[in-house]
């Protein structure tokens, strides 16, 4: 058992979607549960032991004296994590793993539609042109390919369990090597370069964080095998994307799945919005009702935990960033 601060001011730093405010208010009947933002923040905040929600301003967090620990709905905290938060000792959860069965599907719709050209056929529905075979699109099936997944997470894992059927062999990278189930192989980061010529398809949901920034870099794009496929759900700020245009523009991959992009929202001028052998779906692999469910479960959950003082679901690492 943990001693903590009892749970009389829980403060929202954002309007919380829909159930999330009235399921937090049942789980702790007793504390004062409010949305707050701006200078309500600042006002909410000395008060709080809990706070709900993302970044706040470092002032808010230095006025908190009685902040003890604080919970993002979503699983990104890069931002999150400041030299305020460290300092306090603040402890950070986050809601990571909510929306990896929804991501694992978005994943596996995007490699299905390069492998059955639907771009293509798309375009061509668009112009009212029957294109069966003129000129012929690029089709493959997934089945017997090799996936690499960036990533072992939750996101990582469940994409694996789904592509199992597909007959795939299936990939896994990490920081340090290890064995999991649902992989065939897990490697760590440095023995990337040896495995990227043999790969089908390069699949990151990796975190950005200090030690991710870029780490999918321009030499391991060359070392993609040729046509291979990438996919990002992600972080965009976790591949060279510069690097990655110019090996779809000059066919050394055969496309690209983007649900993240760097930076975001995608600037229009951006050549990667009118090339045809690239998805792009704008940061919404996360979305589902199921998802904001979830992230309803897992919070009142953690509060469970919190008031019994039992170990917290989800703690961040503030060191390494996820």
């Amino acid at each position: 058992m943990t001693d903590r601060p009892e749970l009389r001011q829980i403060v929202f730093s954002h309007q919380p979607k829909r159930g999330l405010l009235e399921a937090v208010r049942a789980s702790v009947p007793n504390a004062s549960v409010v949305v707050a933002k701006g200078d309500e923040l600042r006002s909410a905040m000395p008060g709080a032991q809990l706070l709900i929600g993302g970044k706040i301003p470092e002032d808010a967090v230095q006025d908190a004296a009685e902040l003890h620990w604080q919970h993002v709905p979503f699983a990104g905290v890069e931002s999150v994590i400041t030299p305020a938060l460290i300092e306090r000792g603040i402890l950070l959860t986050n809601s990571r793993g909510v929306s990896a069965p929804n991501i694992a599907e978005h994943l596996i719709a995007m490699m299905l539609a390069f492998a059955r050209a639907l771009p293509f056929f798309v375009k061509a529905q668009r112009e009212r042109q029957w294109k069966p075979f003129h000129p012929e699109p690029t089709f493959f099936e997934l089945t017997g390919q090799t996936v690499l997944l960036l990533g072992t997470g939750a996101i990582g894992k469940t994409t694996a369990e789904r592509l199992r059927p597909f007959g795939c062999t299936i990939i896994g990278a990490r920081r340090t090597p290890q064995v999991l189930d649902r992989f065939d192989r897990v490697v760590g980061f440095g023995e990337l370069g040896d495995i990227l010529p043999d790969v089908d398809h390069v699949v990151s949901s990796l975190p950005m964080t200090p030690g991710t920034a870029k780490l999918f870099s321009s030499e391991m794009i060359r070392k993609m095998k040729r046509g291979a496929y990438f996919f990002n759900v992600g972080r965009g700020g976790t591949v060279d994307q510069d690097a990655l245009i110019e090996a779809l523009v000059n066919g050394h991959l055969g496309g690209a799945g983007l649900d993240v992009t760097d930076p975001e929202p995608l600037p229009r001028d951006s050549p990667l919005w009118s090339m045809p052998n690239v998805l792009i779906t704008s940061h919404t692999s996360g979305g589902s009702p199921r998802a904001d469910e979830r992230v309803i479960e897992l919070t009142v959950e953690n509060i469970r935990r919190y008031c019994a003082g039992e170990d917290l679901l989800n703690l961040v690492d503030l060191e390494h960033g996820y």
